[in-house]
């Protein structure tokens, strides 16, 4: 088609030199499927860094809500002794005042 041939030296393993003939667009095709290719292989790597980055972000989520929890436990966990303290209190002063009772009446009966 008017397109000059193009001598293409391939260099293998251990220095071996292969000739291809070969044409301007055939080499453009191989430029541009190469370029394709490691746009491909950037593009997996993005995704398999953008991936980890992911559970990262996951697992840094995950210890950030597992220590509001313990957080929220913890303070749940004083609330209840505060509870349990106050009705204790409540508790030996009920007793206190009935055991002063108590003393009262003995007091009038064997008095």
């Amino acid at each position: 088609v008017g397109q000059r041939s193009v001598v293409k030296v391939v260099v293998g393993e251990g220095g071996s030199k292969a000739y291809e003939w070969t044409t301007p667009d055939q080499e453009e095709y191989e430029k541009l499927r190469w370029t394709a290719e490691r746009a491909r292989e950037d593009a997996e790597e993005a995704v398999r860094v953008a991936e980890k980055a992911q559970r990262e972000a996951n697992d840094e989520l995950f210890r950030y809500e597992a220590a509001k929890a313990e957080v929220r436990l913890e303070a749940y966990r004083q609330q209840l002794r505060r509870k349990e303290e106050a009705k204790r209190k409540e508790k030996e002063g009920i007793d206190k005042e009935n055991s002063a009772k108590a003393k009262a009446g003995a007091q009038i009966k064997a008095g």
